[in-house]
């Protein structure tokens, strides 16, 4: 049991007892020292409140998983009357958030990648009850041999640039899905148009259009696929904005990004828990405009879908000692390349 101390202050017996001592009342030894028990006493108080210790463990449906294949992992928090939510790890990446029910948090995916992983759930605490973290689970994906690749459709071809792709199952249904961040220039609609794409995967090699997140036109480089609100489905988040993902791959419209004015773009983040509390952070790097330098910044996630203000640190150039920075944005011949270039000084 785990009791937390209070040291407080109590008026109406001091009050009490600085009258009583003034009328000279208290005049033996022994109401001396009943009135520093009771000072004590007053002083210290024992909170009723007691964390109750909990222990987490994990298991897999699988010994070996194949490529591409459901793998359901099992978290089993103890005593069963322990309510939250935990948290599945693959080393430090978040894989999932899922609510306890009878003691047991359940989660499935397909999209672990093919080599060895290490898998350990980690309960929150809830309520009276402490956290705790199970041992590492030790778990194989293998990828069936195979000999080059077959041919599958394109479509829906409406990727004019592609900057980045990210994988998540944004529906829910077992099948990776992609995120596409691409741009759209000139025609009917002048200048730099950057959103992303959602894809969702038919199960066979080939995607259908989902929904598009428009951004605020700045380069986002490289977004975070991560369950930033701990319901259980997977958010976008980008230097325009954190979108909670609805389950049915579609998106809400964005939260803010805890750092503002980021102008330079290239804008990469990253997602993972940095500070070990079950919730999943973010880390960002970008440019900043008009120079060679960078930045880059950690916000700590408050498992709603905010954050808490970024810890920043300016870094300085590297790899372009001798170049120049540039940036195309008010080219009429290419307003896409409005991400920094480095070319030869003259």
């Amino acid at each position: 049991m785990i009791y937390a101390i209070k040291v407080g202050y109590c008026a109406p017996i001091s009050v009490a007892i600085r009258n009583s001592l003034s009328l000279g009342a208290f005049q033996s030894g022994l109401r001396r020292r009943a009135i520093k028990a009771m000072l004590l006493l007053c002083l210290i108080t024992v909170a009723a409140s007691a964390q109750t210790a909990t222990t987490t463990t994990i298991q897999s449906s699988v010994e070996a998983a194949t490529l591409g294949h459901a793998v359901q992992f099992t978290a089993t928090v103890s005593p069963a009357s322990a309510t939250g939510k935990v948290t599945f790890f693959d080393g430090v990446n978040i894989l999932g958030i899922e609510p306890l029910s009878a003691g047991k948090a359940i989660f499935s995916t397909s999209l672990l990648p093919a080599g060895a992983h290490s898998i350990t759930a980690f309960y929150g605490g809830g309520n009276s009850a402490a956290a705790s973290a199970s041992a590492a689970l030790a778990l194989t994906v293998r990828s069936l041999p195979d000999f080059g690749f077959q041919d599958v459709s394109t479509s829906p071809s409406v990727v004019i640039e592609s900057v980045h792709i990210s994988v998540g199952d944004f529906n829910r249904d077992g099948i990776p899905d992609l995120a596409v961040t691409s741009c759209r220039c000139g025609g009917q609609e002048p200048g730099l148009i950057a959103y992303i794409i959602v894809l969702l995967g038919n199960g066979d090699g080939t995607f259908r259009t989902s929904a598009q997140i428009f951004l605020d036109g700045l380069d986002d480089f490289a977004p975070a696929i991560a369950d930033f609100n701990g319901d259980g489905i997977p958010d976008i988040a980008t230097a325009s904005g954190i979108f909670l993902g609805n389950g049915d791959g579609t998106f809400q419209s964005g939260l803010p990004f805890p750092v503002k004015n980021l102008d330079g773009g290239f804008v990469s983040v990253i997602a993972a828990d940095f500070n070990g509390d079950g919730r999943a952070d973010i880390a960002w790097s970008g440019l900043l405009s008009g120079t060679l330098g960078g930045i880059a910044g950690v916000a700590l996630g408050n498992g709603d879908g905010t954050f808490q203000p970024s810890l920043n640190v300016n870094l300085p150039p590297a790899g372009c000692s001798r170049w120049a920075i540039s940036t195309a944005m008010d080219s009429p011949i290419s307003p896409c390349s409005a991400r920094p270039l480095c070319r030869l000084a003259p």
